[in-house]
């Protein structure tokens, strides 16, 4: 073990055991860890910053530009409001509309940007129908993963398969090119599609949580009532009687939701209240503390006998979820200003399916968390725009740039076909659509670089700086030659099925980019190994990497509906566990027949 290989390895285990307990963001981690081997002379920085120009890098970074000018446009709304008319003819027809609509857009624009115009619209087709999101929004995830992997454009994991691929078989002499078109990835992509549809419409519904979440609790409209928090006393005449009783003491009261033992409840009319049952209540000032002094319940926020007059401006509640890349992650609510620069108060925090009781401005920010907030309708308006929050319920929104969606879908059309023809490359094409789209005023320069995921990107730039170490110090070759022994008599097919599992280990645990990123240099070695075509290794890794259902965090489109949907770790362990061993088994019959070795 030379010294190279012994720090390569020791900055890996870091790097992974500080991903997957999250001690620094991703990006930092992945920033560090090829930094760390530059100081201790196992990188060189000429091939580290040579990264930050990698066409890959370049590539995605244009794409998030590309998306943000459709997202901005509203030039997928069409196709949200045509989901919108057709919901509510029943729960699997509804869900199979909607998933085949998200992964027919997820395989030519971005699916974050997919699943950010749909989430809203589901959300409030769920309030309309009176469903659980918890029975929509996991599919809705998963759709667009389907959906991202028909494609070379489809997601960020195919490009950086396809594009370091591509050099690490050109650096083996062995004969060999991997060259992937636009189209290549479909045969296998599709029978993904249609197996992961089929799935979740007749089993992996059936084990979707019925969970209640903010957004069902709410009422659209303004209205002059206070949002507050009440605990059941000791004594309380309350304790043992259910929801009912409660609305016939106080009917001027609602309930919005129940908290137990710090989980929330769906507020049955049958549930009997317990001493220590928090409510999340809402009404005029004068009721809530007629809640109090009855001695039915303890307020836990405070709300004073003076402001039954002093309340003056209509006011209305909405939610905020925070995304992946909101720069309010890791600050209190207190000191991310939406109280001094917006006017709006965070009256509750929703994390993982459980309302947060502690003092909500003392909160830290998480990704995926839902505040919900009362404001005023203009006020919350103009957090519309806002990169740091996605404002889901309660105002109606159309975009400011409608009138450019015709320009963006003629862009987005454009890169597609770009692609499809092989006149230019994808980094050149995307640079080129996304610089048009800017000069064609679909978004300003500043939207364009905030539209960027620059998390992401940092997480791909230290990625691929880590695999390029990788095969420098030769640890990819020793894990070929490992894979290779113990799969000798059984042959490259174990293999293949082997590095399948791996990476979907690795993308569960430090994202889909870094997994790929890490296993693109070892299967072209294990491909040379054996003495066959590297090609369907490496489409076996593309695929492989995107196949994230086991985790929230393995893809940010699980992220996203993480908070809305009310969903704990385990609903996507449950859900997607039989989805993931389906698509390991296609994986190993499909790719050998249309990539073979």
């Amino acid at each position: 073990m030379t010294y190279e290989k012994t720090i390569m390895l020791v900055v890996l285990a870091v790097a992974l055991v500080a991903f997957v307990r999250e001690w620094v963001p991703m990006g930092l981690t992945a920033l560090a860890a090829p930094l760390i081997l530059v100081v201790t002379g196992v990188l060189e920085p000429a091939n580290l910053w040579s990264k930050a120009s990698d066409t890959t890098v370049i590539a995605v970074g244009a794409m998030f530009v590309i998306a943000g000018a459709v997202s901005r446009t509203g030039a997928l709304g069409f196709l949200a409001a045509v989901f919108e008319r057709q919901a509510s003819r029943g729960h699997r027809r509804t869900l199979t509309f909607l998933m085949l609509i998200v992964a027919a857009l997820s395989a030519v624009t971005n699916n974050t940007a997919v699943v950010l115009v749909f989430l809203p619209v589901v959300l409030g087709m769920c309030e309309r129908i009176e469903h659980p999101p918890s029975r929509y929004l996991i599919p809705l995830s998963y759709a667009s993963i389907f959906g991202g992997m028909t494609t070379l454009i489809g997601t960020s994991t195919n490009i950086l398969v396809a594009e370091q691929g591509a050099k690490a078989v050109a650096h083996i002499d062995g004969g060999h090119s991997f060259n992937p078109g636009l189209w290549d990835f479909a045969p296998v992509g599709v029978a993904f599609v249609i197996t992961g549809i089929t799935y979740m419409v007749l089993v992996g519904h059936r084990l979707l949580p019925n969970r209640v979440a903010l957004s069902m609790t709410l009422s659209r409209g303004t209205l002059r009532d206070y949002v507050t928090e009440a605990e059941i006393l000791p004594g309380s005449s309350l304790a043992g009687h259910t929801l009912d009783d409660l609305k016939a003491r106080l009917p001027g009261v609602r309930l919005l939701q129940m908290i137990r033992d710090g989980v929330l409840l769906v507020p049955r009319s049958d549930l009997k209240l317990r001493v220590a049952d928090v409510l999340l209540v809402k009404g005029k000032a004068g009721e809530l503390l007629d809640l109090s002094h009855e001695g039915y319940a303890a307020l836990l926020s405070g709300i004073e006998p003076d402001d039954v007059e002093t309340r003056a401006v209509d006011t209305t509640l909405a939610e905020l979820i925070i995304p992946p890349r909101s720069r309010v992650i890791g600050r209190r609510i207190d000191r991310i200003g939406l109280r001094a620069r917006h006017g709006i108060s965070v009256v509750a925090v929703q994390r993982h399916g459980h309302h947060l009781r502690q003092k909500v401005g003392a909160l830290v920010v998480e990704p995926a968390d839902m505040l919900l907030v009362q404001g005023s309708v203009e006020r919350l308006r103009s957090l519309r725009d806002s990169d740091d929050f996605i404002l889901v319920e309660g105002i109606e929104h159309k975009p400011a740039l409608r009138g450019r969606a015709p320009v963006a879908l003629a862009g987005l059309g454009v890169f597609v076909l770009l692609a499809a023809g092989g006149w230019l490359d994808i980094a050149t094409s995307a640079a080129l659509v996304a610089t048009g789209l800017v000069l064609a005023r679909c978004l300003t320069l500043q939207e364009a670089f905030g539209s960027v995921d620059w998390g992401v990107l940092a997480v791909l730039f230290g990625s691929l700086a880590l695999g390029d170490a990788v095969e420098q110090v030769g640890l990819a070759s020793d894990a070929a030659e490992g894979m290779g022994a113990l799969f000798n008599d059984l042959g490259p097919l174990a293999a293949l099925a082997a590095f399948y599992i791996i990476t979907t280990i690795l993308t569960d645990t430090i994202s889909n980019g870094a997994a790929a990123a890490l296993m693109v240099p070892v299967v072209v070695r294990g491909a040379a190994w054996f003495e066959v075509s590297p090609e369907p290794f490496l489409m076996t890794v593309a695929f492989a990497a995107s196949a994230a259902f086991l985790s929230p965090m393995g893809y940010q489109t699980n992220l996203l509906v993480y908070g809305p949907g009310g969903y704990r770790f385990r609903d996507f362990l449950v859900v997607g566990l039989p989805l993931r061993l389906a698509f390991w088994a296609l994986a190993v019959v499909l790719v050998p027949i249309f990539h073979p070795f």
